[in-house]
């Protein structure tokens, strides 16, 4: 560690600007500090603060943990770290300026206020983020809750959520884009969805049944949709991803064996590819390509199929096939 060390083990009170009882130069906290923390000091936080700075300060590295494991609560308003900071098992509220990373199983993570810098939630943070964050988080095994919101874009992992456990009116929020990994959820809690105001990637085992403003990508046969996803763009699915319910206000592609079916709706045009299938009714414009793709229900508009395509189902507007379009002049 830098030799500007500061220890703060609250042996006064919790207040910040207390040096004396407060502030050590040494972890064993057996020599006073003469100064408070400036921009050279790397800072460990032993114990909560309760008061904060009163004026705007600088650091260089901040650390906080207790040494008896018990929850630290850390009220961090005018707090700007340059290098780092590092939270254990704490629960940080306040406007922070730190890249930063929250540690801990029953760690609370950031509770309210606003931090600015990119962030990480590692080990099962309880709860993730309460508050506002300006910048990119990764989570994992944990939440975006309570109403929180992070204005970046955000990575998803293990059984992490965009949530709302209390049932608060207001939505918890990714402003920027997301990816979900894992188990990890786009969730609709209590009766209201969680938005992605950008466009959201979902993999593995992941799920959505909240809102994503923009676009949507689905890959693996084990993403799930609920019936209350609500994409306002665009969808792709791709590598045997079935998108069983919810809507793409939209057009969407289907590719690699992956299948539009059960209540999902697409309200604007589809493309079917690469041995992906129609498996319920579709009202607008579809075309369907490659070898194995499939329509074996209603399509309720034109239909264009191109190469070893089956039709199973019915099309009730225009059918054009690959000898249509030869003839047309359009060629193959």
């Amino acid at each position: 560690m830098s030799m500007n060390l500061k220890v703060f083990n609250a042996g006064a009170s919790g207040n910040w600007n207390t040096r004396v009882g407060n502030w050590w130069n040494n972890l064993a906290c057996t020599s006073q500090a003469s100064t408070l923390p400036d921009a050279n000091s790397t800072v460990v936080l032993l114990a909560g603060v309760s008061t904060p700075p009163s004026s705007p300060v600088t650091v260089a590295k901040l650390v906080a943990f207790s040494p008896t494991g018990a929850l630290l609560s850390l009220s961090l308003t005018n707090v700007t770290v340059n290098e780092g900071a590092a939270f254990v098992k704490c629960g940080v509220s306040g406007d922070l300026t730190a890249t930063c990373a929250f540690v801990g199983i029953g760690g609370v993570g950031f509770t309210s206020g606003i931090l600015t810098g990119s962030v990480a939630f590692l080990a099962s943070s309880e709860y993730g983020n309460n508050g506002r964050i300006y910048g990119d988080v990764a989570l994992f095994d944990a939440y975006n809750d309570y109403g929180g919101r992070i204005d970046g874009n955000v990575a998803f992992f293990g059984g992490a959520k965009n949530t709302g456990q209390d049932g608060a009116l207001n939505p918890s929020t990714v402003s920027g884009n997301a990816a979900f990994f894992g188990w990890s959820v786009n969730d609709h809690t209590a009766g209201k969805g969680n938005i992605v105001t950008g466009s959201a990637a979902f993999f593995d085992t992941a799920s959505c049944g909240g809102a994503v403003r923009n676009h949507v990508a689905m890959f693996g046969s084990q993403v799930t949709m609920a019936s209350t996803m609500a994409v306002s763009g665009n969808g792709v699915f791709i590598d045997v991803a079935q998108m069983t319910a919810g809507t793409v206000s939209g057009d969407a592609a289907f590719l690699s064996t992956s299948t539009k079916f059960g209540s999902a709706v697409v309200s604007g045009d589809v493309a079917f590819l690469g041995g992906s299938s129609n498996a319920n009714p579709h009202t607008g414009t579809a075309a369907f390509i490659g070898t194995d793709t499939n329509n074996s229900s209603t399509v309720t508009g034109d239909a264009t199929f191109i190469g070893n395509v089956g039709n199973k189902g019915t099309v009730t507007g225009k059918r054009l096939t690959v000898e249509a379009l030869d003839i047309l002049g359009g060629g193959i």
